[in-house]
């Protein structure tokens, strides 16, 4: 029996991207400081993804040329993203971009750095001169996350298929641990640590390609 190919699951903010752009985005657009408010309690762990991008949405004023121009300044990929993607696609493997942020400035930017993969995220969109954020991709049992990022380990991992984890943040806490090879660095990292679970740490992307492909 031909085994299943590997999947590679990166997360975007924070580790394909260098930046948080997300955030960035929502702060240069919302009307005023209540999204530091919802930041600030999210972080704290008193709801998910999911609720405040409900309550940010509505904060959010421009459309999507407002929003592209702003993404042309300053927000760069993981210098070693084309060269890890390029090599594991070459080895046979499949990656894809699993995130808890959102595909309008996924897409734009791995688009104009020339790579081109599957996206889980969620989706922004202008309606009325202002935004609407969905979440496609929220568990119905859970609900926590934007992007429930364990129901896709967990489905990639009941093919049969070897899963390796690559994240940074809050969201991919709860997934890292389904995976069968977890790469993390600052709140992932630390929380892994936290409960003892192994994982290998790392910089930049390239580290991740050398360590798997090198």
């Amino acid at each position: 029996m031909t085994a299943l190919s590997p999947v590679l699951l990166l997360d975007f903010d924070g580790t394909a991207a260098v930046r948080n752009v997300g955030m960035a985005l929502i702060e240069r657009f919302s009307r005023d400081d209540a999204w530091r408010g919802i930041d600030d309690d999210y972080g704290k762990g008193k709801f998910g993804s999911k609720r405040a991008y409900e309550l940010l949405g509505p904060l959010m004023e421009g459309g999507e040329r407002e929003w592209g121009e702003f993404l042309e300044r300053g927000f760069d990929l993981d210098e070693g993203l084309a060269s890890l993607v390029q090599t594991a696609l070459g080895r046979g493997w499949r990656v894809e971009i699993l995130s808890d942020g959102l595909d309008f400035y996924i897409e734009r930017l791995l688009n104009r750095s020339g790579v081109k993969l599957p996206i889980r995220a969620g989706t922004l969109k202008e309606e009325s001169g202002g935004a609407v954020i969905t979440t496609p991709h929220a568990s119905v049992e859970c609900g926590y996350c934007g992007t429930c990022k364990t129901a896709r380990v967990r489905e990639l991992s009941g093919e049969g298929r070897k899963v390796v984890f690559v994240g940074d943040g809050l969201s991919d806490r709860c997934a890292a641990p389904n995976a069968d090879m977890i790469f993390a660095k600052d709140i992932l990292a630390k929380h892994l640590s936290e409960k003892k679970i192994p994982f290998i740490p790392f910089k930049t992307l390239r580290d991740v390609e050398n360590h798997l492909f090198v």
